[in-house]
């Protein structure tokens, strides 16, 4: 049953952070310029003070929803007495999740596959790196990063539960 739930929250908190990437990436691609490949960057001049500013604009009500969400599935599913493990592995496959809708879904699907005109930042159209889904298999380690953080978070969540 918690595989069930695990998966729709790994698809909603998808919807909910890629949803405001690509809100983002719509309005203006360079505020994800830190998420191009370094070829693309280099090709452009970095992000303005003002572009630097609308980025954490956007990005505040995503990540307060990202969290009221995660905070209030998390009180609504493990509200009762519950295994730590449990509630580990759970986090964990929802991260697993996460990182394969990200890496198969976006990254390689849309961003190298698809490559809408909304994400080519003006004067890079037609880069190669666009293509190129090394760039973004090179970034798996930082998941076992985020693992730990997951992990970190988990551990906090249940001692606030006990």
């Amino acid at each position: 049953m918690y595989v069930f739930y695990a998966f729709i929250d790994a698809v909603i908190i998808s919807i909910i952070f890629y949803g405001g990437i690509f809100l983002m990436i719509k309005i203006n691609p360079r505020f994800q310029l830190h998420n191009y490949p370094p070829q693309i960057k280099d090709s452009v001049p970095p992000k303005t003070k003002e572009e630097r500013k609308l980025f954490v604009l956007i990005s505040i009500p995503i990540i307060f929803i990202l969290i009221f969400y995660i905070i209030i599935s998390f009180f609504n599913k493990f509200n009762n007495p519950t295994n730590y493990f449990t509630i580990l592995f759970y986090y964990l496959f929802v991260w697993f999740i996460v990182s394969c809708i990200d890496l198969f879904l976006c990254d390689y699907l849309i961003f190298c596959t698809i490559t809408p005109k909304f994400i080519i930042i003006p004067g890079t159209e037609g880069n190669k790196f666009y293509k190129d889904k090394s760039f973004h298999t090179k970034t798996m380690p930082a998941m076992l990063m985020i693992t730990m953080v997951v992990s970190f978070v988990t551990s906090l969540l249940y001692f606030i539960i006990q």
